[in-house]
């Protein structure tokens, strides 16, 4: 039962980072996407552009994929990656 639910979170985050990349970069953001973790995309964001850039992650996470239940974003922001898991 584990392989189709893994393969499945794994086609989504795919979906979810190839859209955070295309409106960065259709939205001409000096932010970029730096890194994918499981289900976790790493952006290092310019703090002039950090509500847009939030707005357009968690837009191109939680509508990834058309489901029947909701898609949920949980973001949060910090200096570096080190810093968000103390």
């Amino acid at each position: 039962m584990n392989s189709p639910i893994q393969g499945s979170a794994a086609d989504l985050i795919k979906i979810a980072m190839l859209k955070a990349f295309r409106g960065l970069r259709e939205g001409n953001f000096r932010s970029e996407l730096v890194l994918q973790i499981h289900d976790e995309l790493i952006i290092r964001t310019e703090k002039s552009e950090m509500d847009r850039v939030k707005d357009l992650l968690r837009q191109s996470m939680e509508n990834a994929m058309d489901l029947k239940v909701a898609l949920l974003c949980d973001m949060n922001d910090a200096y570096s990656w080190h810093d968000l898991k103390e």
